[in-house]
């Protein structure tokens, strides 16, 4: 599990192969992810999702300023949807 190695490491460039192979759903991602996950100690996962202008980059500000002030790190993955995509209301 050389990949899960690598981002375990602080690889960026391994990171964002693991982001890559998760958006594009392969297999392997899914075992990256079990295998560093145990890693994370008490790490969260929060998905946010609204349409465009809702407020979702304020929200995730406000999560990241709160977090700080608390001595506590967040990351944020974005993921834009690709122009091609079709969105129900």
């Amino acid at each position: 599990m050389v990949l899960a190695e690598k981002v375990r490491g602080g690889n960026a460039r391994a990171a964002a192969r693991f982001i890559s192979n998760i958006e594009n759903k392969v297999p392997a991602a899914r075992e990256v992810l079990t295998s560093i996950y145990c890693h994370t100690g008490k790490a969260h996962i929060l998905g946010v999702t609204r349409p465009p202008g809702t407020g979702k980059s304020t929200l995730e500000d406000k999560f990241g300023q709160t977090f700080w002030e608390q001595g506590k790190t967040m990351g944020v993955v974005a993921v834009v949807p690709s122009r091609g995509s079709k969105i129900k209301e």
